[in-house]
């Protein structure tokens, strides 16, 4: 499960004031070496989540490309529905692949430039520099940080949406499985008004699979809203 920390709440002005609190070089020594840290933690969060994307899209893909290879083995025992639940299986492995995708796409972070590294100002203060220091490295850690609550959102959407897949999956198996089972009980009577019965069971079934689909993808679509909004 990825987890999106939460951005710091200082803007630079803040820091630097805080920062000019500081007087003992024992208490800026240990400020520096615990952004150091905070940065290697916010990169690794950031390549966790590349990491999990990664197979997520694979996972997705791997959906669509079962469902389409297999598709005269199941879409001549089924029905209508099953084509509905198809569609519903694709569009949730389209989103999985979609935003596992976003993850993995290239964004622009903050970085130390040359010139802040080798500040003129900071040169001849050692105290200043390593101040100087941690300001750029609040920079880093801000920037990282702000990507990876990004990337978490995309990648909770994406382990959703595959999650989703793999329930209208099961829908589908359940439903073919229904149908053979249902198809071979009223051939084995030899009912002579069959065709009523199919007319009428075919309405049930109808109104059974429009609430069942519409209600999952109603949940699917509030939830992915949820993730994005909040």
């Amino acid at each position: 499960m990825v987890t999106s920390p939460q951005s710091p709440d200082l803007s630079g002005d803040e820091v630097r004031e805080r920062l000019s609190l500081c007087t003992q070089d024992a208490v800026v020594d240990d400020l520096y070496s615990f952004g150091q840290k905070l940065a290697d933690q916010a990169l690794e969060r950031v390549r966790s989540a590349e990491h999990k994307a990664t197979f997520f899209a694979a996972y997705g893909s791997a959906v669509i490309t079962l469902l389409a290879s297999a598709f005269p083995k199941w879409a001549d025992p089924g029905n209508r529905h099953t084509l509905w639940i198809s569609v519903c299986i694709s569009i949730s492995a389209f989103l999985c692949i979609w935003f596992s995708v976003r993850v993995l796409r290239l964004r622009q972070i903050e970085c130390t430039s040359e010139a802040e590294w080798l500040n003129k100002d900071c040169l001849d203060e050692p105290m200043k520099l390593k101040k100087y220091r941690i300001l750029t490295l609040w920079e880093t850690i801000d920037s990282r940080f702000k990507m990876q609550k990004h990337k978490a959102k995309d990648m909770q959407c994406a382990e959703l949406s595959l999650a989703y897949s793999g329930l209208f999956l099961l829908y589908l198996l359940v439903q073919l499985a229904f149908f053979q089972i249902f198809g071979h009980f009223i051939a084995g009577h030899h009912w002579d008004e069959g065709w009523q019965f199919f007319a009428y069971w075919g309405i049930i079934g109808d109104v059974f699979a429009f609430l069942l689909l519409g209600g999952t993808l109603l949940r699917f679509v509030v939830s992915l809203w949820q993730i994005r909004v909040l």
